[in-house]
Formats: structure tokens, C-alpha cells, sequence
């Protein structure tokens, strides 16, 4: 009985032991089973108390022992400091930016899924042992850390110039410091790999010009980076000479940003001289990347040569002067400066200062360690030492300068020094530039003097690669196991994967983008020509120039539509139908970048009359969205115009003013459109709706509000109601209703109480906003989708007295793809359920309701650029499509 259960429990001690780590089994099994056996035979033979004693001892041991083995194992990390990766470590450092590449075809990912995934997948690497992906997905969690993670440690939007925000802008250097700290140990973890945690962020330099582009572009130019950087980090991973992958670095952000730039060049309107920025930009991308190649370079050569010392005292002074650059970066602005501000002004250059005297010093003194050929570079490295910092943010000392004495009276004679500092800037910067292109020459002369860089004993190039592949295919069986081996299938399948890629981005995607690139922005229907149908204006723009024609469609009363064949101006962000002049016809009032422009219809025939709102820099205003009604009360339609999303002012050289976008009033007359003057909001505005919703008897206005271009830039600004006295001014309620970007708003009654509520489309989760009466709004528990909300309308669709909601939503990430439109039923009481029927249309198209084909039911319309489709309205709940 005994010898059973001990045979029983040595074989399932062996399973227990199987899920141990291999290397620590094949060193320590025999041993332990032996030893657990002699203690299970000394327990038996003391007693069943003893036996279960033992048993259970091991058992609450081993969990803990198993982890910690697997812990320490791993731990071990990846690959030996000296490795070079296979082709599985290959095709893993490619997997991140493949990885994005592809999710831009499909929805949108939160930041918290986003998380998870990295943190999975680094978990995976670590696993695995895979350093090319663990390494790249914590390049991308920097970046993303960098972006994310708050600065401010005392709160948001701290008064100007106070201490809090002082102590904020510090607190942003800490941050960064430890990035780049980070960054450092990776380096020095995996010296021969580790470049790939600085390649996800070598292109935000170039980034905030692209974001100017439209989504379409967007989405092209940073797919296009996505595979150049996958290509990269493919090519890193298999590099075997020591200066290989400085070079590779180099062109990780010498392509990409080559890219954004040609696309900010090609795509974005006031960016044609983006080349002129393209070499600071590249300083600023490499500048703290070559640093920490360099230092630490500098440093494992300082270590093997009995000189750390020295190259620990350089590295100090190239940290001092790097912290006290981006101290002086984010402690000074373009405003007075507090007394704080300027006492720290002589600290911060004296660190400065220090800086280069230990680097300085630290140089002198290990040139006695080096041989000729080494004090050259040695020259090289300490000028580089001391320029880096300073070319992190260029100009330096023109900028520098000129915070210091903006604004500050004692500073007066200093005005003439910025001119005679530009030079200095200039010469400093291609001093640089020299120096950054010889760094890798440096950082290779290092290295080859080091043994934690050594070189592949392979010749590299093209012609040895031939040689070697020539001497395996004469070794060996074409066709045996070797040529499957997992290192050919990994390098195959990274660069398939890469090519499927390109050729899906080029046949496929980069089509289908710039196919969407035009796009209809709003569709505004009315009887143009007086004949009893509903006609359709489409507002449509595109940031390419020039900009896309805004179009007129007749409609010829069954709900088929034709070109009309008239000019009214190109590059639409918004429309509106009015009869502006009181003559009996419906005119046009288009919304565009340059401003809101009136067309007159003489005759069925449109001609431009006024540019009635223009795009000053002082309006703040760079795109126009309309809504139109009586807001004075004389009988003549007028129009609240909202504005969005700000603009700059450039007041003196090196000096940039932000104005807030600000929504204004056009009042109808006798003699058309003329601006009341008002200015309203400074939130940036992209959708209003009128109603009366104080039930006073005027219109009021409901509006969304997306951005606004102030001292703290917000995303997500809260929505405002503005209440009408009668005369056609208003005054803010002091509502901040919800925390989205909203791109729709819709006024109706929906649970039949007799006053206006407020369905809004948001960048996430639309909202419903029920009215009290009296125009104050509290947020229903309705539940809506959560996609992006481009459009929202309230309408009685299937004819039992309530109002139903059709809401047209963008379905993935990229701008290209298609749209789709939701219809919701009104149970009477405001609550709704979502149709089965899904009405999808273009990309680029626009979505408008009403009655085109004189059913008495309101149909669906969507618009792209010069056509139009239409979903006929069947009287059960169904819509059907009409071929035009």
C-alpha cells in the first residue's frame, strides 16, 4: 500500500516538475526527485501524519518555487548581451508597426485597449525571449507614455505664470528625463538591438504639421510610415556591423520624416515651406537618441579601458546641460516673466556652463588613454556632447533670448542682440549637422574598440551574403529540412508580411483614401427652383488645393436628382437655405476656410453677392457651420454662425498669438446678411441647432462645441446654450453640458412634454439632453452608439406623432472605408430602440432627411460630392434604395 502511493506521488511530483523552467530541470531534477523521495520514505516510515506533512509542504512550496525559477530564468532576459537576433526576433521587432499598419483599416481602439495590448505583448516577449519585440513595444509604450501619461503634478490649468505652473512645467521635465533614462538602460541592457526602443518616436518632430492634412491624407502618410519603419526595424535586427544600427537610425528618421514632410508639403494649405524645417526637425528627432548612443558607447569603452571615470564625468556634464536646455524650453514663454522665472535664469546657464566644463575636462583628461586616431574622435565626441542638448530645440539662443527680454523694460538694449544671435544659431547648426554625420564614425570606432559591441564573424554585404548562400546550397539538400529551417521561415514570413502590406497599401488603400480625400461636409435641402421639390445643396471641401466645387442637384419630385450646373464656390463647410432678400426664393449661404459667402438665386440662377463674414485672424475662425430662423423676430430668416477651431497671429517675429474661435450672429435684412457684431464662445464650435427652448417665444441656440486654441487646448469642450432675448442677442446660460467633441446637434420634443430636447452626436457615445422647460438640460440614461456621430436629425418617420432619430456614424479609425446610418424608434416617452435596418453610404459622403419624393414621409438622403442617393421612406419602418 505504502510503495503504491509513494510510486503515485513520484509520478505526479514529475508532472509538477515539468512545468519548471527546461534549463533549471535539466541541472537540478534528478536531484530533487531523489531528494523529495529519500524525504517521502523517512515520512512513511514515521507515520500517515508525516506523510501528509510532506505532501502538504511541497505543495504549498512549489507554486511559489515554480514562479520564482520561471522568474529568474527569464530574468536572465532575452538573449545574452552579445547575441544577435534570429529571424523570429526579426519578424517580432517588425510586429508593432505592422501591427498598427493594420489596425488603421479597421475601428478605432481606446487608449485602455491599447495598453492592454502592449501589455500583453511584452509579457509575450519577455516569455519568449524575443528582445526585437519586447524592446519595440516598449518603444512605443514611451511613446505613448510620453503623450498620454499627465505632466501636471498640482492640477490642470494653473493660473499664467503662477507657482503651480512653474512647478507643472518642471515636473514636465522630470518626465522626460525619465524617458530618456529608460531609453539609456535598454541601450545599455541589449547594446546591439537596442536602438529599436528610439524608432516609434523619431517622427513626432514632423508629426503636428500632418495634423493639419485631412483624415484621408493622414491616414496615407502614416501608413506609408508605418511599413518604411517596419522595414527599418527588420533590417536593425539582422545588421551585424558595430556602427550598423546607428545608420539605420538614422534613416529611421530621415525617411519617415521625408515622408511626413512631402506630405505636409503636398497636402496641407500654408505648409509649402515645410522643407525649411526639415533639418531642424531632424536635429531635434535625432539629437537625444545619437546622445544616448554616444554616452553610452563612451561609457562600456571608459569601463574595459580602465578610464570610466573620465567618461563618467562627461556623461555627467552632457545630463547637466541636457536638463538645464529643456528646463530653460519649458520654463520660459512668450510672456512676462515672474521674478522666479528670471532668478533661475543665471542658475540655468551656470548649470549650462558647468556642463561644458566637465565635459570638457573629462576630455583632456582621456585623451593621455587614446591613440591618435582616437583624439580625433574624441574631438568629435565632445563637441557633439556639448551641441546635442542645444540641438534638441533649435534655434537656442535666439529663442532664449528673445523670452527673456520680451516684455521686460530692463531689458530694452538687448532687442538689437536676436538678429546677430540668428548667425550664431546658424553656425552652431551646421556645425551640427557635420557633427551628426560623423557621429557614426564615432560611435564605430568606439564600439570596435569594445567587447560588449562585437562584430558577426560573418563578412557582411551583398557579395559575402551570395558567397555564403552559394557555399550552403552545395552543402546541403535544396530540398531538406534545413531549408525550412525556422530561421528561413521567420525572415520569409517578416518580409512577406511587409510586401503583402506595401501592395495592399498601394492597390487597395492609398486608392480608396484618395478617392474619400474630396468629401461632402453638409447637405441642405430646400425648393430652389419653386417647382414643389426638395432640392440638394452639398457642401464639399478638401484640404488638398484646390478645393473641391460645392454642387446644386435638382430634384425632379420622385426623388431622382441631376446637376444643376451652377457655380457657388468650392471648398464648403457648411450650407444654409434662406430667403435672404425677401424676394420669394430660397437663397445660398456656403460656409467655407475663407469664410461664409451669400449666393443670390436671381432666376434660378446663382450669383455670389457678399462675402458676409470673412476669415480675419481676429475672427479665430477657420471654419463656418450654419443654422438658420428668425432669431429678432421682423419676419426675415437670419443665421447664427459657428465657428471653429482657432487660429494664430504672428504679432512680432518669434512671437505667435492663439485667438480663441468665436460663433456670431447674422441678422437678415432689405439689404441682406449683415453681422450683428456678436461674439459668442470661445469653445470652437462645429454644430448648432435653433429652437425655443426656454419657451419665451424666440429662437435660442444649442451649441456643440468641439476644440478650443487657448492657453490650455482642450478637446473636449463642453456644449453651450445660448437663450435669445428676442431682439436676436444672446447671453450665455452658464450651462457645460457633457465632455466630447460633438459633431451634431438636433432639437426636437421627444418624450412629448412640450419642450425642445437635444440629441447630440458626439466622437463617442452620443447623448440625449431632456429639457425641463425651461432651457435647462439634464442627461437622459438613453443608451446610443458609441462611434463617432458625424450626424443626427429628429423626425417623425413612421407617422405616429413622436419623433423618431436616424444618427450617421463614421465606422473605423481611417477617414477612407464607409459610413453607416442608424435609424432609432421613439417609444413616445424618449426612449429609443435601435432599427434593424443599417443604411450605409460613401465615405466621403454627407447625410440630409426629408421628403424628396412628395409621400408626406420623410426619406433618407446621402450626398458625395456630385450625386446623391436616396432611401426611400416605405411607410413600415423600411427604407429602400432608389437608383439614380
Amino acid at each position: 500500500m505504502i510503495e503504491t502511493i509513494l510510486f503515485i506521488t513520484i509520478r505526479l511530483y514529475k508532472l509538477l516538475l515539468s512545468l519548471y523552467p527546461a534549463e533549471f530541470r535539466k541541472t537540478f531534477g534528478e536531484e530533487m526527485t531523489e531528494v523529495f523521495y529519500e524525504s517521502l520514505q523517512t515520512a512513511a516510515d514515521a507515520g500517515w501524519g508525516d506523510l501528509r506533512t510532506v505532501l502538504g509542504n511541497e505543495l504549498r512550496d512549489w507554486p511559489v518555487s515554480c514562479l520564482r525559477q520561471h522568474l529568474w530564468e527569464r530574468n536572465r532576459l532575452l538573449l545574452p548581451e552579445s547575441s544577435f537576433l534570429s529571424g523570429w526576433g526579426a519578424v517580432a521587432a517588425a510586429l508593432p508597426f505592422l501591427l498598427y499598419f493594420f489596425m488603421s483599416f479597421g475601428p478605432s481602439i481606446s487608449r485602455e485597449v491599447l495598453l492592454i495590448v502592449f501589455g500583453v505583448a511584452m509579457v509575450a516577449a519577455w516569455w519568449q525571449r524575443w528582445p526585437g519585440w519586447f524592446v519595440s513595444w516598449l518603444g512605443f509604450l514611451i511613446l505613448f507614455g510620453q503623450n498620454w501619461l499627465p505632466y501636471s503634478l498640482l492640477g490642470a490649468g494653473p493660473a499664467l505664470n503662477s507657482l503651480p505652473r512653474l512647478l507643472n512645467m518642471l515636473s514636465t521635465v522630470v518626465f522626460q528625463t525619465g524617458w530618456l533614462a529608460v531609453m539609456y538602460w535598454v541601450v545599455h541592457r541589449w547594446p546591439r538591438y537596442g536602438v529599436l526602443v528610439f524608432l516609434p518616436s523619431l517622427w513626432m518632430p514632423w508629426a503636428f504639421s500632418m495634423e493639419f492634412a485631412s483624415e484621408a491624407m493622414t491616414a496615407v502618410v502614416s501608413n506609408a510610415v508605418f511599413i518604411v519603419s517596419a522595414l527599418i526595424a527588420v533590417t536593425i535586427s539582422v545588421q551585424r556591423t558595430s556602427s550598423g544600427d546607428v545608420w539605420l537610425l538614422y534613416a529611421g528618421a530621415l525617411l519617415p520624416g521625408g515622408l511626413l514632410t512631402l506630405g505636409s508639403v503636398l497636402f496641407t494649405p500654408g505648409m509649402v515651406n515645410a522643407w525649411v524645417d526639415f533639418g531642424s526637425h531632424l536635429m531635434q528627432a535625432l539629437a537625444p537618441f545619437a546622445g544616448i548612443l554616444l554616452l553610452q558607447s563612451l561609457n562600456a569603452w571608459g569601463r574595459e579601458h580602465i578610464a570610466q571615470r573620465f567618461t563618467h564625468r562627461m556623461t555627467a556634464g552632457a545630463l547637466l546641460m541636457f536638463m538645464a536646455r529643456l528646463t530653460m524650453v519649458h520654463l520660459y514663454g512668450p510672456s512676462g516673466l515672474t521674478a522666479f522665472q528670471l532668478s533661475l535664469t543665471p542658475v540655468l546657464t551656470a548649470a549650462g556652463l558647468l556642463g561644458v566644463l566637465l565635459v570638457f575636462s573629462g576630455g583632456w583628461r582621456l585623451r593621455t588613454h587614446l591613440e591618435p586616431a582616437g583624439k580625433r574622435h574624441l574631438t568629435v565626441m565632445s563637441v557633439m556632447l556639448i551641441l546635442l542638448p542645444l540641438l534638441y530645440y533649435a534655434p537656442f539662443l535666439t529663442n532664449i533670448v528673445n523670452t527673456l527680454i520680451y516684455d521686460q523694460p530692463n531689458f530694452i538694449r538687448l532687442r538689437t542682440v536676436p538678429p546677430a544671435l540668428q548667425t550664431v544659431d546658424s553656425v552652431v547648426f551646421a556645425i551640427g549637422l557635420v557633427g551628426l554625420l560623423l557621429l557614426p564614425l564615432t560611435i564605430g570606432w568606439l564600439r570596435r574598440q569594445t567587447a560588449a559591441f562585437p562584430t558577426s564573424t560573418e563578412q557582411a554585404g551583398l557579395k559575402a551574403w551570395r558567397q555564403r548562400r552559394r557555399e550552403r546550397r552545395e552543402t546541403r539538400n535544396r530540398f531538406g529540412t534545413a531549408w525550412l529551417s525556422p530561421k528561413r521561415l521567420a525572415l520569409l514570413l517578416a518580409f512577406t508580411i511587409l510586401l503583402a502590406g506595401g501592395i495592399f497599401f498601394v492597390a487597395v488603400f492609398l486608392p480608396l483614401q484618395l478617392k474619400a480625400e474630396p468629401y461632402t461636409q453638409q447637405i441642405a435641402l430646400g425648393d430652389l427652383d419653386s417647382d414643389g421639390h426638395l432640392d440638394a445643396v452639398l457642401a464639399n471641401t478638401m484640404r488638398l488645393l484646390p478645393h473641391a466645387e460645392n454642387r446644386i442637384l435638382y430634384n425632379d419630385g420622385s426623388g431622382h436628382f441631376s446637376d444643376g450646373n451652377q457655380d457657388i464656390g468650392e471648398g464648403g463647410t457648411g450650407v444654409v437655405l434662406l430667403d435672404s432678400d425677401a424676394d420669394g426664393d430660397l437663397d445660398v449661404v456656403v460656409g467655407g476656410m475663407i469664410g461664409g459667402i451669400e449666393f443670390r438665386n436671381e432666376n434660378g440662377r446663382f450669383t455670389p453677392d457678399d462675402i458676409i463674414t470673412s476669415h480675419a485672424p481676429e475672427s479665430g475662425a477657420s471654419q463656418f457651420y450654419f443654422h438658420t430662423g428668425d432669431l429678432n423676430g421682423d419676419g426675415i430668416p437670419d443665421v447664427f454662425m459657428a465657428g471653429c477651431c482657432g487660429t494664430g497671429i504672428s504679432r512680432a517675429p518669434e512671437e505667435m498669438e492663439w485667438v480663441a474661435p468665436v460663433n456670431r450672429v447674422l441678422l437678415g435684412s432689405d439689404a441682406g446678411l449683415v453681422d450683428s457684431g456678436q461674439a459668442l464662445g470661445v469653445r470652437g464650435s462645429q454644430a448648432v441647432a435653433l429652437g425655443d427652448v426656454d419657451g419665451d417665444g424666440d429662437l435660442d441656440a444649442f451649441v456643440g462645441n468641439t476644440q478650443s486654441n487657448r492657453e490650455n487646448m482642450r478637446n473636449d469642450e463642453p456644449n453651450e446654450v445660448w437663450l435669445n432675448d428676442g431682439d436676436g442677442n444672446f447671453s450665455d446660460s452658464g450651462q457645460l453640458l457633457g465632455d466630447q467633441r460633438t459633431y451634431a446637434v438636433a432639437l426636437g420634443d421627444v418624450d412629448g412634454d412640450g419642450d425642445l430636447d437635444a440629441l447630440v452626436g458626439n466622437e463617442g457615445a452620443d447623448e440625449l439632453w431632456l429639457n425641463d422647460g425651461e432651457g435647462r438640460f439634464t442627461l437622459s440614461d438613453q443608451p446610443w452608439s458609441k462611434r463617432q456621430t458625424l450626424f443626427v436629425f429628429l423626425v417623425d418617420l413612421d407617422g405616429d406623432g413622436d419623433l423618431d432619430a436616424v444618427t450617421g456614424h463614421q465606422l473605423t479609425g481611417s477617414f477612407a472605408w464607409w459610413r453607416q446610418g442608424l435609424i432609432w424608434w421613439n417609444d413616445g416617452s424618449g426612449r429609443f430602440t435601435r432599427g434593424e435596418q443599417r443604411i450605409r453610404f460613401l465615405p466621403n459622403a454627407a447625410l440630409a432627411v426629408g421628403d424628396v419624393n412628395g409621400d408626406g414621409r420623410p426619406d433618407i438622403i446621402s450626398g458625395a460630392l456630385d450625386e446623391v442617393t436616396v432611401w426611400l421612406n416605405e411607410g413600415d419602418g423600411r427604407f429602400s434604395a432608389v437608383d439614380q
